[in-house]
C-alpha cells in the first residue's frame, strides 16, 4: 500500500501531466508550430507565407507548413518553404530556399532571393506510472539534421557578385542553447572556376559535410554539400518537471541575378531536416520508465475537478 507521501506525489504528478499528447488547448507561446517562406525574383514583389498555428490535431500529431508562390517550372525560380511537425516523442523542423534562372536581366537591383524557416516550441512533462514526483533521471535529447548546400555560376565572367545558400540551426532547453550550427556555401559569378566555397561554425564540423553534385533542374548539376550531423544532449531533470524544447532551422538562398545561376539551401524533407526524439534515463543507467507528454492547458472546469480530487484524497487518508 503505498504510504501518504507517495500517494501526494503520485496526484500532483497526474494533476502536472494530465491529459495525452495532442489532447486539450496550447497556451499561446507554450505549444506551437510556426514556418515562415518568402520569394523575390527579378525584383518582384517578395511572395511570402507566414503560418502560425497552436495544436489542431490529425493523425498522431500537428504541422505548420508554408510555401512561397512559385513562379514557374522552369529554371526561372525563387522559391521559399519552412515547416515544422510534432509528434507523440518529438519534433521535426524543415526548410528550403532555392533560386535559378538564366534571364540577361542580372545585377542589382534585379537579385533573386529566397528563405525559409520553421520552428517548434513544445513544452513536455515527465510522466511516469511507476516513479514518483520528483525521482531524478536524465532525459536524452538525440538530435539530428540533414541538409544539403550549393550554389554555381554556369555561365562564366558575369557583374561581380556572390551566389550563396546559407543554413542556420538551434535547439534550446529551457532557454539555454544545447546546440547551434551554421554553414554558408559562396560561389563568385565572375568566374565559372573552381569549387563552391564552404564556411562554418558551431557544432556543425568539417567531418560532417561531404561534397556532392545537386540537380539544378535545368542546367545540369551544381556541386555542394551535405551536412549530416547528430548529437545526443544529456539534462538532468525530475519526474514531473515540465521543460521547453525550442528548435529551429532557417535557409536562406541568392544570386545578384538570372544570368544562368543556382543556389539552394535545402533542410527540407527525410531523409532532409532537423529533428529530436526525447528519451528518459535512470541517473545509474538504463531506460527510465517515464514517458513525455506534450503539456495541455486544463480548463476551468477540469481545474476545478482537480481541486476536489485533492480534496477527496485528503479526507480519505
Amino acid at each position: 500500500m503505498m504510504d501518504s507521501r507517495t500517494s501526494r506525489d503520485l496526484l500532483l504528478l497526474f494533476v502536472a501531466c494530465a491529459g495525452s499528447a495532442f489532447s486539450g488547448a496550447a497556451r499561446a507561446g507554450d505549444t506551437m508550430l510556426q514556418s515562415f517562406a518568402q520569394a523575390r525574383y527579378q525584383g518582384d514583389t517578395p511572395r511570402m507565407d507566414d503560418h502560425l498555428i497552436a495544436f489542431p490535431i490529425f493523425g498522431d500529431g500537428v504541422a505548420a507548413l508554408a510555401l512561397s508562390d512559385l513562379s514557374g517550372s522552369s529554371f526561372d525560380f525563387a522559391r521559399g518553404q519552412g515547416g515544422a511537425y510534432a509528434y507523440v516523442d518529438g519534433s521535426t523542423v524543415v526548410s528550403e530556399s532555392r533560386v535559378g534562372g538564366f534571364d540577361p536581366n542580372h545585377g542589382p537591383p534585379n537579385d533573386i532571393l529566397a528563405t525559409g524557416q520553421g520552428c517548434s516550441t513544445l513544452q513536455w512533462c515527465i510522466a511516469s506510472d511507476s516513479l514518483p514526483a520528483g525521482t531524478p533521471i536524465v532525459v536524452q535529447l538525440d538530435i539530428r539534421f540533414r541538409g544539403v548546400l550549393a550554389a554555381s555560376n554556369f555561365y562564366g565572367d558575369v557583374d561581380p557578385g556572390v551566389n550563396y545558400g546559407q543554413a542556420e540551426a538551434i535547439v534550446e532547453v529551457d532557454g539555454m542553447t544545447v546546440y547551434a550550427g551554421y554553414a554558408r556555401v559562396d560561389a563568385l559569378t565572375s568566374t565559372n572556376s573552381g569549387p563552391p566555397v564552404l564556411t562554418r561554425t558551431s557544432d556543425w564540423l568539417a567531418g560532417d559535410f561531404t561534397s556532392v553534385m545537386v540537380p539544378t533542374g535545368g542546367l545540369g548539376d551544381a556541386p555542394g554539400f551535405e551536412l549530416d550531423d547528430s548529437a545526443s544532449i544529456m539534462v538532468n531533470m525530475t519526474v514531473g518537471q515540465v521543460f521547453e524544447v525550442y528548435m529551429c532551422s532557417f535557409t536562406g538562398a541568392s544570386i545578384p541575378g538570372a544570368l544562368e545561376a543556382f543556389a539552394i539551401a535545402d533542410f527540407l524533407s527525410d531523409p532532409w531536416g532537423g529533428s529530436y526524439t526525447l528519451e528518459g534515463l535512470l541517473e545509474t543507467g538504463g531506460p527510465a520508465d517515464v514517458q513525455f507528454k506534450l503539456v495541455p492547458v486544463p480548463s476551468t472546469g477540469l481545474l476545478v475537478s482537480f481541486a476536489l480530487i485533492g480534496f477527496t484524497a485528503r479526507r480519505r487518508r
